[in-house]
Parts: C-alpha cells; structure tokens; sequence
C-alpha cells in the first residue's frame, strides 16, 4: 500500500515510516549513538543499506535494500521523492515482520512515476528494538516512447513486460508478433531482437541463437547492433552466426570505406599502475566511440576484437598486443588499418604511444605519442583521433563525432572502464557495480547508463541460473 505526505497525519510521521531526509539522518544517528552504548538485551537495532534500484522504466522502478533484522520482526519502508521538491516524499512497504540475523534482500515496486525524472529515495528498517535508515540513492526515470504508428500492441506490451523483467510474459508476446506474416518487417525485425535479448535473459542459449538465426535471415537492410546497449551474449551470438553464414570472420564493409581496428592498449604505467590499468580498454573505447560518427570510416567495435582473440587464441601474452599479433587480428577481420600503443601514467603525467600499421603490407602509417595530464583523457585521444585520421586520409567532422556520451569526471570514467573490463571477463554483477560507481559519481553519465540497461538480460540469467542450479555457456 502507498501513502502519501499529504494523506499522513504529520504528527505521527515515524509510525508511518516517513521522515523527511534530514530528520532521517539525524534519527540514524542517535540510532547509532544508541549502540555505541549498548544494550544489555541480546538483539540489536536491524541494519539497512539502501541498495541501487533496478527495472528502472518511463513511469516505475524497483527501490532495493539490504537490511539485517538482527533478530527482532522489523519492517522495511522505502521513502522516495522527485530531487527538485524533496518535500513531495511517498512511502512504500517493502517487508513486514521480516525475522534472521543475516542481510537479506528486500524490494518493493513503486508505480506511477514521472517520465525523466529524477528521483531520490533512502530505506529505513524499524523494529521494537529501533529504527535505522540508509543513505540516500538517486535515480531518473526513462523518457516516454514516442507513440508509434502501426505498433503491434503485443510488441508494446513486450517491452513493457522486459523493461520490468517480466521475460517469460515478454516472450509470449514477442513469439506472437514474429509469427504473424501481416505485421510490417521493421516491427518483426524489432520483435527477433528484443525476442533474443529476452531468451537471453531466461539462460536459453538454444532458443537465443535460433531466434537471432532467424532475424538475420531477414536481410537485408542489414542488422546492425550497438554493442554499448545490447547484452554481451547477444552481442557473441551476433558474431558468432555471422561467422557461420559467411565463414570467415572478416566484417561486412561498406564498399569505398577504409575499416579500422583498434586493440586495447598495453599498461606501462609507473606510478600507481593498477589505479590506471582500466585504461587498456578505456583509451579504445573512447577513440572508438570518437571515431564513430567519422564519415568513409568503419571502425570495429571492440567487443568484436575480444571475441575474436579469445576465439582463436590469437593473443600470446595477456594484456600485451605487440605489432604481430594486431595485424594479425586485423587481417582476419579484413581490417585495412589496426591501431595499438602502449600507455604510461608517471606522477602527473601521462604519455600514450601508438602505432597505425597498413595490414596489408605491415607498413607503419603512424608512430606518435601524445602526453599530457591524466585528467585530460578526452583531450588525449582527441589529439590522436586526429592525428590516425589524417594518416589515412579520412576527413574527420567535429560535429558528426561521437564524442557526446563522455562524461568530465574522472572518476566516472576509471570506474566506467573498470567496468568494461569485468565484462570482458564475463563478471557481470561485478561491472555493474563499476557502472553504479560512474553514475554516482556523473548521473547524467550516457554510455554508463546504457551499460547498465545491456547488463539487464545477463544479470537476470544470472538468477535463473542460481535458482534451478542449470549450466551452459550462455550462463555465468
């Protein structure tokens, strides 16, 4: 049930679980005081964390907590409020009569929000033993889908259903749409796509890849995915079927364009190495991410990259590319150029050499270092964007770069490559950690946000996994 500020007699505000944040903090504290003093009975106040929330959609999220009862029936409440009028709070029961002396997790599901809207909200616990509440957690909630025109109402209801998890009750309605001959291609090409991220996040590698075999088999126009919004397992099954159907691992190119291929940088770093060692996958993904507007250039993304070194074992020394083993890479991708360097971060500096190398012949096109602060990356690769541009004769148009999802913290972004490294080695719960980390540090933080969102399906068949105790390569 949910109450709100205005339905609530403001004289008996801690019966009804609602305090306004400050007052919240200040209760916390004596709470805290309290213990320091001890209690000569043997159970304790209960213990909460408030926790990220999750399924974030247009007008609902799941509020997230974890919370120690310590013993005593505790009940849980979430208080959450639009940041710009904290006073407009709203409270929803979580748990009631929640017993054991371990963390558990507790949830509740809140309804009715405001499209991109940014929302606060904090967890509190309360037993006959005292009250303790969480720090303060902030999210915003998704735009609202624009209406579309001839939208099967099942595909709409599909996403509805995986926005808030419900795959099962997606698949049903996704499975309907791709079925009906009379429901327009792009609608059916839509369905396969949210229909594979959907088996995806149930742990059905088999119906996954039978779906994502059939939506290939519509093209074209060819199907192009943004590997910063789909999940990794899509992502894998994409290449992989693609190499099955072409036989050859060489990406589709467009005629007339130069295809370029960047390789994680190498760790050379003296000063504070493994504060820095993320920047092996951050340096690529930003010059990719740079590049990627770059008119007659196709630049391969870089999970197609660490796909292809891990399937054919083509890399000899972990977290070192040297010139062979990039032209190689790059010759079975049917690269025309490939791009790798080595980084070194020394006190308050930062020196980052490449090398541009011709696959066809071995030539080296480009051998340049750029140096400057650490906290100067976007200006770096910028510089070096620029300068492997030039070398192969590619215009490079500031306005059609991709350069807009980056973030100025630099805190946001070491935790944000933190982040693409656990998900090269398939530690899903792990990177999103990383990616909450970048959004707590930048919210408005795109390419973080769009991580978390892709990791949805992999953390959910992650669940299922546990639940029925099942293998499978899709799952880890």
């Amino acid at each position: 049930m949910i109450e709100t500020r205005a339905q609530m007699n403001r004289l008996d505000l801690v019966d009804h679980f609602v305090v306004p944040i400050a007052l919240l903090v200040g209760l916390t504290a004596c709470v805290s005081e309290a213990r320091v003093q001890g209690d000569s009975e043997d159970f304790a106040s209960p213990s909460v964390t408030t926790a990220p929330p999750t399924n974030i959609a247009a007008r609902r999220a799941q509020l997230s907590a974890m919370v120690n009862p310590n013993g005593t029936s505790t009940t849980v409440t979430f208080a959450y409020f639009p940041t710009s009028n904290p006073s407009d709070t709203t409270v929803v029961k979580g748990a009631t009569g929640l017993t054991g002396s371990t963390d558990q997790a507790v949830s509740a599901t809140i309804n009715e929000l405001d499209p991109a809207t940014r929302y606060g909200y904090v967890a509190s616990a309360k037993s006959k033993k005292g009250t303790d509440t969480g720090s303060e957690k902030t999210f915003s909630t998704n735009a609202a889908p624009a209406p579309s025109k001839g939208q099967p109402s099942a595909l709409q209801k599909a996403k509805e259903a995986s926005e808030f998890g419900e795959y099962e009750r997606a698949v049903i309605f996704l499975t309907k749409v791709t079925r009906d001959s009379s429901v327009e291609e792009t609608y059916r090409r839509d369905a396969f796509k949210n229909l594979v991220r959907a088996y995806i996040a149930q742990g059905q590698q088999d119906n996954a890849r039978t779906a994502m075999k059939a939506w290939l088999k519509m093209e074209p126009p060819p199907v192009e995915l943004d590997p910063n919004r789909q999940p990794p397992d899509l992502m894998k099954l994409h290449y992989e079927l693609r190499k099955e159907m072409s036989g050859d691992y060489a990406v589709r190119q467009d005629p007339g364009l130069q295809t370029l291929a960047i390789m994680d940088f190498t760790n050379a770093s003296v000063t504070d190495s493994q504060r820095w060692g993320s920047l092996t996958a951050g340096f690529p993904s930003m010059m990719i991410n740079y590049l990627s507007g770059t008119t007659d250039l196709q630049v391969i993304e870089r999970q197609r990259i660490d796909w292809l070194l891990k399937e054919l074992e083509l890399q000899s020394k972990k977290d070192v590319v040297d010139q062979s083993t990039a032209v190689g890479t790059g010759k079975v991708l049917g690269a025309t150029s490939v791009l790798f360097g080595t980084y070194t971060v020394l006190e308050d500096r930062i020196r980052i050499g490449a090398r541009l190398v011709k696959v066809e012949t071995s030539e080296v096109l480009l051998a340049e270092e750029v140096m400057g602060g650490p906290d100067d990356f976007f200006g770096l690769v910028q510089d070096l964007s620029n300068k492997v541009t030039r070398a192969i004769n590619v215009e490079l148009e500031e306005t059609k770069t991709g350069a807009g999802p980056e973030t100025q913290s630099i805190e946001a972004r070491l935790a944000y490559f933190d982040g693409l490294v656990e998900m090269d080695d398939g530690n899903y719960q792990a990177a999103r950690k990383h990616f909450e980390d970048a959004l707590e540090h930048d919210p408005d933080y795109e390419l973080a946000q769009a991580k978390m969102k892709s990791l949805e399906p992999q953390l959910a068949a992650a669940k299922v996994d546990s639940t029925d105790g099942s293998g499978g390569s899709m799952r880890r």
